[in-house]
């Protein structure tokens, strides 16, 4: 069985790598990644209408990149295409959050009881230093750093389960 190798301390970069995003080999994985980025942590806030000029020079990254990534994530349902206006970050709705707290306490139970079951040390220190950064983080309200830990600690927890499908 394979297993990732767990980083050795939470980071910035690695809280970023861990919202899904894949290594930034390309101004498309750059721009994808970017904006993926921008979009769970709220930056670019649900409804927002976006510029793909703008965001090409907002992360200094040419239109066609930026374009592809557009489209990838519109696949991705983060955001719309609206003709003749632009492109939108897609709204979520009460009901949809509601639908999706349901989901995840259901998943997020069972993946703790699975890695409480097959947890190496690696992945129970590394846990524990989320655990540690994030007291921090909360101290100084950072929303975002704590968005982004709180997808790192979820990302090691289902590592730690060993369970690639519920990740």
């Amino acid at each position: 069985m394979r297993h990732e190798r767990i980083p050795a301390r939470p980071t910035a970069r690695s809280a970023r790598a861990l919202v899904g995003a894949r290594p930034a080999k390309s101004l498309f994985d750059r721009a994808y990644n970017e904006i993926k980025l921008r979009i769970i942590t709220c930056r670019y806030r649900p409804g927002e209408v976006l510029s793909e000029a703008a965001i090409s020079d907002e992360l200094k990254i040419g239109r066609t990149p930026v374009h592809q990534a557009i489209h990838r994530l519109v696949l991705d349902g983060l955001i719309s295409i609206m003709p003749r206006k632009g492109v939108m970050v897609a709204p979520v709705s009460v009901d949809e959050v509601m639908e999706i707290i349901d989901v995840r306490l259901v998943t997020e139970c069972y993946c703790a009881r699975l890695a409480a079951d097959r947890a190496d040390e690696a992945a129970l220190e590394h846990l524990q230093r989320i655990l540690d950064v994030s007291e921090k983080v909360t101290t100084k309200r950072d929303i975002e750093q704590m968005m982004l830990l709180d997808r790192e600690f979820h990302d090691t927890l289902t590592r730690a389960a060993r369970n690639t499908i519920l990740a």
